[in-house]
């Protein structure tokens, strides 16, 4: 069975959709100044908030990456698996449906958990991150317009933390969330477990923790101080 031309072409586009906004971001981090003239301008106006945007696409069409990858996978391992039984539909007992979700081959569970994970993680990054923008660009009390001055964030957090912008979070969330399929399928056939467990997942997992963290300290340090 020929693997359907649909999935495939939705994960090339979306993959290069996902590398130029990537790419796009990290530039936009790299080259916008840390401290904004927030004045009585509109915040949508403002640099961080046009990250943000970008950010917001740069995970929209990771996650619909995924998806394609999710499905290329799965009619890849069903065809594989009905080449090697013979073509003889009578003796082949292997359904996609099968294949796809209950006797998959650890490169389609890899790639039905890196989905779930990914979803699940979603619904926690997006408000956090957003919220995050939000506090960041607050002006001081009193709503006056001021020029390369701390906002309320960076009168409270304590350095290093002062210095990690919201948008320079997120896509770091966004590329450790990235790696998840590598570290859940492929790394650990170069590296073994440690222990029977899949340590390997600590590369992706705990570093993308660590950007929700601090987004949310960001967001009670400046909306509770």
């Amino acid at each position: 069975m020929a693997i359907p031309l649909p999935p495939v072409l939705g994960l090339m586009t979306c993959l290069l959709l996902f590398v130029n906004f990537f790419v796009y971001n990290v530039y936009r981090v790299l080259s916008t100044p840390k401290t904004e003239s927030v004045n009585m301008s509109p915040l949508t106006s403002t640099p961080l908030f046009r990250n943000g945007v970008a950010t917001t696409l740069a995970w929209c069409f990771m996650l619909y990456t995924f998806y394609f990858l999710q499905s290329v996978l799965a009619f890849v391992s069903f065809s594989r698996r009905r080449a090697k039984k013979g073509g003889d539909d009578s003796q082949n007992k292997l359904s996609l449906f099968q294949a796809k979700y209950t006797d998959r081959d650890p490169e389609v569970l890899a790639a039905d958990r890196t989905v779930t994970n990914t979803v699940e993680q979603s619904l926690i990054f997006i408000p956090i991150f957003w919220l995050s923008i939000v506090v960041e660009l607050m002006p001081p009390m009193g709503n006056k317009a001021h020029v390369q001055e701390p906002g309320l964030v960076e009168q409270f957090l304590p350095f290093p933390l002062e210095a990690l912008r919201t948008d320079a979070l997120g896509i770091a969330w966004i590329a450790f969330r990235s790696l998840f399929f590598f570290t859940f399928h492929v790394l650990p056939k170069v590296v073994p477990r440690v222990w029977g467990l899949p340590l390997h997942l600590f590369l992706c997992t705990i570093p993308a923790y660590t950007c929700i963290w601090i987004m949310a300290t960001k967001i009670a340090v400046g909306v509770l101080l």
